[in-house]
């Protein structure tokens, strides 16, 4: 008795072909219970997970670069030294961040079982970095009225980033492609 890998058909006789056309020869047989189990759900490279291995290879990285070489236009001349630091430590902050994306993005692309998990990774980065400069320009402020304005802008990019990044990894943490695809629990 063997069963068709392709349609699941059991054939009660030894036969060298199925009905649909598949040949058993070099095939490992399944178990019997297996023909009726449903799949296991959509594998691969495609649908959610693609548009999201995009947004973290090419779209996150062009972005927060960008964001970067605005802080590098800055006018330094026209900066105290402290909000210097702040704009010197948001801009590699940013920059480190754009690399890690791109790489987490790559994992993904390569089917790497270890990409949901650094995708997940790189998906809280750009929030986190924003969360740890609120405090920063908080400190680095000179006056109380430009420090109000640093919070008010840390908070803000905070809260903008943090949405995409809830979505996100919420989608990597349910989605049966994911983990048809990674092989995870």
């Amino acid at each position: 008795m063997k069963t068709c890998p392709a349609c699941g058909r059991i054939s009660p006789d030894e036969p060298e072909r199925c009905e649909c056309g598949i040949t058993f020869a070099g095939l490992a047989e399944r178990p019997l219970f297996a023909a009726a189990a449903p799949p296991d759900g959509p594998r691969g490279m495609g649908g959610w997970l693609l548009f999201l291995s995009f947004i973290l290879t090419i779209l996150a990285p062009l972005s927060l670069g960008a964001l970067a070489v605005v802080n590098v236009r800055v006018s330094w001349k026209l900066l105290a030294p402290p909000m210097r630091f702040l704009v010197a430590t948001e801009t590699m902050g940013l920059l480190l961040v754009a690399v890690f994306v791109c790489y987490a993005g790559a994992r993904l692309w390569a089917l790497d079982p270890r990409g949901p998990r650094l995708a997940r990774w790189a998906l809280a980065a750009d929030p986190a970095l924003r969360l740890l400069l609120i405090p920063a320009s908080f400190l680095l402020a000179t006056d109380r009225n430009l420090a109000w304005t640093l919070l008010t802008h840390a908070g803000t990019q905070f809260l903008r980033s943090l949405p995409s990044a809830i979505i996100w990894i919420s989608y990597l943490n349910v989605s049966k492609r994911v983990a048809a695809t990674y092989d995870e629990p």
